[in-house]
C-alpha cells in the first residue's frame, strides 16, 4: 500500500514562528540548533550531545506533533540551504520506502514510541533489522545507507537533522 507524506508546516523563519505562536522553549530550541548546525557542520559527538539534551524536554515536541490517517507527517521545524530539522509524526502501520539519503548525513533520535529500522546492503538484502525506543539516537554515518522505517503499533514521534535538506 502506497502512503503518502504529509508534509505539514515549516517553521525555520522566526517571523513565521512568531505568527504561529510557537511554544517559547521551541524558539530557543531552534535559535540553539541554528547557532550549532545552521551553517551545515554536523560532527557527529556534538550531533549526539544535542540530542542527548533533546531528550530532557519531549514534551515540547509532543505539542508540535502532527499525525495523519495517510501517511508519516514531517513537520519541518527547521531549514537552511545546509541543514534541516525534521519532526515526524507515525501511527501504526505507516513507513517509508526503501531509501537512502543521497550522500547526506541524517541523524535522528526517537522522542516516543517504537519505530522499527531495516537496513539492506549494497544487493538490496536484509542486513539489520533494529527496534529504537524512546530516547534512543541513531547516526547514519554511510552515506550509500538504504534503510527502510516504520511505526508497528501505537505512535511514535522521531526528530530527524540532515545535512543537507531532503528537501
Amino acid at each position: 500500500m502506497l502512503q503518502k507524506v504529509v508534509n505539514i508546516m515549516s517553521l525555520h523563519d522566526h517571523e513565521e514562528s512568531q505568527a504561529m505562536n510557537l511554544n517559547p522553549d521551541l524558539e530557543l530550541i531552534l535559535s540553539d540548533f541554528s547557532s550549532r548546525f545552521g551553517h551545515g557542520s554536523l560532527v557527529p559527538h556534538e550531533v549526539k550531545a544535542w540530542m542527548d539534551a533533546q531528550m530532557q524536554r519531549p514534551q515540547v515536541y509532543l505539542e508540535h506533533a502532527s499525525y495523519d490517517d495517510e501517511g508519516y507527517s514531517r513537520n519541518v521545524l527547521f531549514e537552511t540551504k545546509q541543514t534541516e530539522l525534521v519532526l515526524v509524526g507515525w501511527q501504526a502501520g505507516q513507513e517509508t520506502p526503501k531509501h537512502d539519503h543521497e550522500g547526506r548525513s541524517c541523524s535522528f533520535m526517537v522522542l516516543s514510541g517504537d519505530i522499527e529500522e531495516v537496513r539492506f546492503d549494497s544487493s538490496g538484502h536484509v542486513s539489520a533489522q533494529l527496534k529504537h525506543q524512546a530516547r534512543d539516537i541513531v547516526q547514519i554515518s554511510d552515506p550509500t545507507a538504504i534503510h527502510q522505517m516504520a511505526c508497528r503499533q501505537g505512535r511514535a514521534l522521531s526528530l530527524h537533522i540532515y545535512s543537507p535538506p531532503m528537501g
